[in-house]
């Protein structure tokens, strides 16, 4: 990495407990400065990086490009920091929007409230610059917008990928529920097995109750080196 290489902040998500797996595949992705939290990790890295990570982290639920730290006292205050973010370089025109807020403080202690704020200073942002306004899509946005509210401060952040990590794919047509266990969730009890090392060894992989396949499909994935 070069000093002229831009590097930016992420949050990767995960399940309680997993984040210590998920920050070990973040380094191999070329995270840096990594900060395992409560059911995430957050990182720094270049686009490349966080391309990566997205691509290839097995444990992770989500991963989110952070854009700004704005101020958000009172309802009003969070209107206008999220006004003056320059949304036309997030959003195409004829795309969704969606916003996720979570966390509370003095002043707002109704998330719904936040996402209505928020969907109204974004809109409203883009109808003056482009004369249209993006219509929401809570079900396939093209943006998923997240906004974490701590005390006087709001983290804002977009999520690199819009649909959940733990949909691979591979039960593309199938009902969500298909498998109880989740595929993130198999990923990292093979990781903590140590069963990359074992793979590359040659060791055979054996599941005699594997109900709907997802460990033994992870291992496999895992053993080809092909990306989740």
């Amino acid at each position: 990495m070069t000093s002229s290489t831009p590097t930016y902040e992420f949050f990767a998500s995960c399940g309680a407990g997993l984040e210590h797996i998920l920050a070990d595949e973040l380094r191999d992705a070329g995270a840096i400065r990594l900060r395992p939290l409560k059911s995430g990790v957050s990182f720094e890295g270049t686009l490349e990086a966080g391309y990566r990570a997205l691509l290839w982290t097995r444990t992770a639920s989500r991963i989110q490009l952070v854009l700004d730290r704005v101020p958000a006292g009172n309802a009003d205050i969070l209107y206008e920091s999220i006004h003056s973010i320059d949304w036309t370089e997030q959003i195409r025109e004829g795309s969704t929007i969606s916003i996720s807020a979570r966390g509370v403080n003095a002043a707002m202690r109704n998330p719904q409230f936040t996402e209505q704020k928020v969907k109204d200073a974004v809109c409203d942002m883009m109808r003056e610059r482009t004369g249209a306004r993006p219509d929401v899509d809570t079900r396939h946005p093209g943006l998923l917008i997240d906004v974490g509210i701590h005390d006087a401060k709001a983290t804002v952040a977009i999520d690199l990928a819009g649909t959940p990590l733990f949909k691979r794919g591979y039960r593309a047509g199938k009902r969500e529920a298909v498998s109880p266990l989740r595929e993130t969730v198999a990923a990292a009890l093979l990781l903590a097995a140590d069963w990359p090392r074992l793979a590359a060894e040659g060791c055979p992989f054996v599941d005699p109750f594997c109900g709907s396949g997802t460990i033994p499909i992870e291992a496999a994935l895992i053993a080809r080196n092909i990306a989740p």
